[in-house]
């Protein structure tokens, strides 16, 4: 995953069901302004639509992802907008 930060900040990722249920999230991190890339692991997880949210103290942005999971690896397949 990536995305880019204005300033330092701390960050927590989750992702969520269509349901409202987190099925993932991380630890709060440390992290500097710039573009950062986190490599999330979504094993065990459905196909299917995912919300991402990205929090930090000052902001709040949210995403959908389509996942495409086989036996073999696990891919987002599009981030929907």
């Amino acid at each position: 995953m990536e995305f880019l930060l204005l300033e330092r900040s701390e960050i927590i990722i989750g992702i969520y069901d269509i349901l409202g249920r987190c099925v993932y999230d991380t630890p709060i991190q440390e992290m500097n302004s710039g573009i950062s890339r986190l490599n999330l692991n979504l094993k065990g997880l459905t196909s299917g639509q995912y919300f991402c949210i990205l929090e930090t103290p000052q902001s709040r942005g949210e995403t959908k992802l389509l996942l495409l999971s086989s036996a073999q690896k696990l891919r987002i397949l599009r981030v929907l907008n």
